[in-house]
């Protein structure tokens, strides 16, 4: 189950899915833009430290636009 879908200037996407394996919740990958797995990148224990673990690798930008939009929104809803 994929919880996490964030696209990277190149067109391929970062994926961050639940695990049903031991040890790290999380698995992270990078898929082209047909969805073909390009590279596999292991595990990760919260979906945040994913997001952080593929920003500082250069995987992806620090704060895609949807992530701006789900931000704002929590941040109205909490007031």
């Amino acid at each position: 189950e994929n919880v996490a879908y964030l696209k990277n200037k190149e067109g391929h996407v970062f994926h961050i899915s639940k695990r049903d394996k031991k040890g790290d919740a999380y698995s992270m990958h990078v898929a082209d833009s047909s969805g073909k797995k390009v590279k596999d990148w292991g595990s990760h224990s919260s979906v945040d430290g994913a997001k952080k673990f593929a920003v500082n690798r250069g995987i992806i930008d620090e704060e895609t636009i949807l992530e701006r939009i789900d931000r704002k929104l929590k941040e109205r809803k909490n007031g």
